[in-house]
C-alpha cells in the first residue's frame, strides 16, 4: 500500500492549504489518522502496551473535540477490524472500549462546559446547542432527507470530487477493494464512515470536507489495486520507476481537478472582494458593523479591515433593549451582503440542486430596518446608518 497512502500523505499539506484546511478541518484529518494508527497498533501488537494505548487516547480525545464524526468513522472501522480478525481477544477488546470510553467522557464533558458558555451569550451568531431543534435537524437531518435521491446524487457527486479528484480512480478504489484479497482494514474503515454518514447525515453530505474521513481508506484501496495490477504484470525495475513517474503525474492532475471541483472556483471568487471594498469605501475604521452574510468567521469584516458583530438576521434588533445594548455599545453601521452569484452557480451544477435559488440580503430583512437611512444599496449589498 505504500505508492498511493504516501502519495495522500504527502499532498495533504497542499489540499489543506487549497480547500480551506488550514486549521480545523486539515487537524481534525490529521488527529483522526494518528487515532487510526495508535488504535491500529494497539489491537494488532501481541500485548497490551501503555505507550499505544496512551497515543490512541490522546488522539482520539482530540478528533472528538475536533470534529466528532471523524472519531466516530475512525472508531467504527478499528470496531469491525477487530470483529473479523480477532473477535475473541478480551484484551484488545477491553483496551479499545477503554480509549472509546476516555474520548467519550472527555467529549461529554466538554460539551456541557461549552453548552453554559454559549448559553451566557449576550449576542450569539447561531445556537449551537442540541437543545435547539434547528441544531438537531442541521447535525443529523431528517427522514425526508435521507430518503431524497437527490441528496445521495449530490452526496456522491461530492464524494467523486472530494476523494478521486478524477472520476476515473473511482475504479481502481472499486478494484482495490474486490481484486485478489479484500483489504480488510480500509473496508471496515469505509463502512464506519458510511454508518457515520448515516447518523450524521445532513451535517455530512452538506459539506464536502466532511468527506475527508473517507480519505484514509480510499488511499488503502487505490494502493491495494496499485499493488495487484504491478504482480499482475511484472516488469523490470526502470519500467517500475517510469511507470511511477507517469502515475505520479495523473495523481497531480487529479488532485488538481478534484480541488477544481471542491474549492478552488469559489477561493477564486472575486465577489467578496469586491463586497469587502464597498464596505471599506463607506465605513470608517472607528465604526463599529453589525453584519450580516459576511460569513462565519467574519471573512468581510477582515477583508475590509473593520470591526464588528455577525448576525444570523435582523430579527436581533426586533428587540429594542438588545437593540439600544448594541447602540451603547458602539455599534452605528448595518451591512448586510447577499450570496455569491458564481456560488450560486456552483451550487446548481450539483445533481439535485438544478432549482436551488439565489438568495438575496431581502431575505433576512425585518421590518425594523426598513426605514434606517441607507449610505449604499444594490442588489449585492446594502449599507444603513443605525440611528
Amino acid at each position: 500500500m505504500g505508492l498511493w497512502s504516501l502519495v495522500f500523505y504527502l499532498s495533504q499539506p497542499l489540499v489543506f492549504k487549497y480547500i480551506g484546511l488550514g486549521s480545523t478541518d486539515g487537524t481534525s484529518l490529521s488527529v483522526s489518522i494518528w487515532f487510526l494508527f495508535f488504535g491500529f497498533k494497539l489491537i494488532s501488537a501481541p500485548t497490551f502496551r501503555f505507550l499505544l494505548w496512551s497515543g490512541a487516547v490522546l488522539a482520539g480525545i482530540m478528533a472528538a473535540l475536533l470534529k466528532l464524526p471523524f472519531f466516530m468513522a475512525a472508531g467504527i472501522g478499528l470496531f469491525c477490524y477487530l470483529v473479523v480478525t480477532d473477535a475473541r481477544s478480551l484484551r484488545n477488546w477491553v483496551a479499545l472500549a477503554s480509549v472509546g470510553l476516555v474520548a467519550a467522557t472527555v467529549f461529554f464533558a466538554w460539551t456541557r462546559y461549552t453548552d453554559r458558555l454559549q448559553a451566557g451569550a449576550v449576542f450569539p451568531f447561531v445556537d449551537l446547542r442540541l437543545s435547539n431543534p434547528e441544531m438537531v435537524w442541521w447535525f443529523f437531518g431528517d427522514w425526508k432527507s435521507r430518503l431524497s435521491l437527490g441528496t445521495w446524487l449530490k452526496g456522491g457527486w461530492r464524494v467523486l470530487n472530494c476523494l478521486f479528484g478524477s472520476f476515473v480512480l473511482l475504479g481502481l478504489g472499486f478494484l482495490g477493494g474486490w481484486k485478489s484479497r479484500p483489504p480488510k482494514l480500509p473496508l471496515c474503515l469505509l463502512f464506519g464512515g458510511v454508518v457515520t454518514t448515516l447518523i450524521f447525515s445532513h451535517l455530512v453530505l452538506e459539506h464536502s470536507h466532511y468527506y475527508l474521513m473517507y480519505s484514509s481508506a480510499v488511499a488503502m484501496l487505490c494502493s491495494n489495486a496499485f499493488l495487484w495490477l504491478m504482480d499482475c504484470f511484472p516488469i523490470n525495475q526502470r519500467k517500475q520507476w517510469v511507470m511511477t513517474g507517469v502515475l505520479g503525474i495523473l495523481l497531480g492532475l487529479s488532485l488538481l481537478q478534484g480541488l477544481i471541483g471542491m474549492k478552488i472556483a469559489a477561493d477564486f471568487d472575486p465577489y467578496y472582494q469586491r463586497v469587502a471594498s464597498i464596505v471599506a469605501e463607506h465605513t470608517t475604521p472607528q465604526e463599529k458593523i453589525l453584519i450580516q452574510g459576511g460569513g462565519w468567521g467574519g471573512d468581510i469584516l477582515m477583508r475590509s479591515n473593520r470591526r464588528g458583530l455577525s448576525i444570523w438576521d435582523t430579527g436581533i434588533l426586533e428587540d429594542r433593549a438588545k437593540l439600544q445594548a448594541l447602540k451603547d455599545l458602539g455599534y452605528s453601521r448595518l451591512v448586510m451582503i447577499s450570496e455569491s452569484p458564481l456560488l450560486t452557480a456552483i451550487q446548481k451544477v450539483n445533481p439535485g440542486d438544478a432549482d436551488r435559488k439565489r438568495w438575496y440580503y431581502k431575505e433576512k430583512r425585518t421590518p425594523v430596518v426598513e426605514d434606517w437611512p441607507v449610505l449604499y444599496q444594490s442588489d449585492d449589498i446594502v449599507i444603513q446608518e443605525i440611528p
